[in-house]
């Protein structure tokens, strides 16, 4: 809009400027005329020649002023009061006029020869394209010519056709000025026209440019990602084997030493035996879980849905705590209000709450309580497990299932593992549509919930007693 307005402004200037340069050329004309006339008076009166000498005084008045306007041009009251010095012309030929009427012997020819005069200075007022003074000079030469006409005797009819004549064109040239700044608003708008289709294009081009340089990088940025999502996955894979062996050496090892302490008397061996296959298949969970994060996040991890029994897994979860809940004196409870077949992948939903269990028996003081439950609220699956350890901070819960996000109390000291297990439980229930929470619930400190969409998925409810 800025560079719209700057082009009609130039317009506008464009027509004063051609306005200035019309009245300066006239100023000019003006100068020479009424010089060359008091000339041509001085030398006739010197010569004797009668009638010339009352030409002086009017003559030197109109060179006077002729002169000033000239000289003055330039300055700011000269060009608003220009275009009305043309009455002044119109005033000065009648009187040269009036005063030449006594001593001619034709007087209707001199009122003729005004009517022409008149006449010229309409047409020079109008080339400066101002309408109030062309008006102004119109009014002032017809009632000068009525009056030249009168003191001549010439009738009526005469000066109908005068008056007429310098009204027709006055309006002819007034026309003709409208009709040029017409032109000139035209063509400023054309330009404009053009100007702002030449700016738009080169807007989108400039905006093409960028979109396409951004393309570039983020194309750029997507292949290194791609580069070093590939490479992750092959650390990955290179983890998992190269500690899959040496797991499954320990596990055998304290298999057997377990197998061969069946006999022993001493139950701290056989314990220890036992805590070794739980810390060895614990890993082997661990190290699992980073393969299956991994497939996970790309969507590359297919569910393999079957029907299970929630209630049969939350019952096998207990037996698998139970050893080591007992080597720490913590009682492990279960609620199953109801046993509820749902088609979901057996396991990564075990898995989910093997770790939810893990945490809680991680941050259950000796001689506390874990509960898992099983629950049918509404049409969701709620997959409970909640303990009595130290609650966790609110500030902390916005986080809680983020990767790499410790579970457990700020204040304590231990390494609790590498923050995956919750990531990966979060996965696993965002596979399956589900959703987990951290809840407040009367005398559980900490409970985590796991809500499953039941629907038509269900293929068996049975309500417990």
């Amino acid at each position: 809009m800025a560079q719209e307005q700057r082009l009609v402004d130039a317009a506008q200037q464009a027509v004063q400027v051609h306005a200035g340069r019309s009245f300066a050329r006239v100023a000019t004309v003006r100068v020479v005329t009424v010089l060359g006339f008091l000339l041509l008076s001085l030398i006739f009166s010197l010569l004797g020649t009668p009638g010339w000498a009352e030409y002086l005084a009017p003559l030197s008045v109109g060179a006077a002023l002729s002169g000033l306007l000239a000289v003055f041009q330039n300055s700011r009251l000269a060009k608003e009061a220009g275009a009305y010095s043309f009455t002044l012309d119109v005033l000065l030929v009648f009187e040269l006029q009036r005063r030449s009427l006594p001593t001619s012997p034709f007087p209707a020819g001199v009122a003729g020869f005004s009517l022409a005069l008149f006449a010229l200075l309409v047409t020079l007022c109008a080339q400066t394209m101002r309408r109030g003074p062309s008006v102004l000079v119109t009014v002032v030469a017809a009632v000068c010519e009525l009056c030249l006409m009168e003191l001549a005797g010439v009738g009526s009819g005469p000066m109908v056709g005068a008056v007429l004549l310098l009204a027709i064109l006055a309006w002819s040239q007034t026309s003709f000025a409208r009709n040029l700044q017409t032109l000139v608003a035209s063509l400023a708008s054309s330009e404009i026209a053009v100007h702002v289709k030449q700016q738009r294009l080169a807007e989108l081009e400039t905006a093409r440019a960028t979109i396409e340089r951004m393309l570039a990088e983020a194309q750029a940025r997507h292949d290194q990602l791609s580069c070093l999502q590939r490479d992750k996955d092959l650390l990955t894979a290179l983890i998992v084997h190269d500690l899959r062996a040496p797991l499954g050496a320990i596990r055998a090892n304290a298999d057997f030493i377990r197998s061969e302490l069946q006999g022993h008397a001493d139950p701290e061996l056989k314990d220890a035996a036992t805590d070794v296959l739980g810390v060895t298949d614990r890993m082997a969970g661990m190290i699992n879980d980073l393969l299956n994060i991994s497939r996970l996040e790309s969507n590359a991890l297919p569910l393999n849905l079957e029907p299970v029994s929630v209630a049969e897994v939350v019952v096998a979860l207990k037996r698998q705590l139970s050893a080591q809940a007992r080597s720490r004196n913590i009682e492990v409870l279960t609620r199953t209000d109801c046993d509820v077949v749902l088609d979901v992948d057996r396991v990564l939903i075990t898995r989910t709450l093997e770790n939810l269990a893990s945490n809680a028996l991680r941050y259950t003081p000796s001689g506390g309580r874990i509960s898992l439950e099983v629950a049918l609220v509404g049409t969701e699956v709620e997959l409970a497990v909640r303990n009595d350890g130290a609650p966790i901070p609110m500030a902390a819960r916005g986080s809680l299932f983020d990767k790499f996000v410790q579970a457990g109390n700020a204040s304590e000291n231990r390494r609790a593992g590498w923050g995956l297990g919750l990531y990966f439980c979060k996965l696993c229930v965002d596979a399956h549509h589900g959703r987990i929470r951290v809840e407040d619930v009367p005398d559980w400190p900490t409970s985590f919930v796991v809500r499953l969409p039941a629907g038509s998925s269900i293929s068996g409810i049975r309500r417990a007693a």
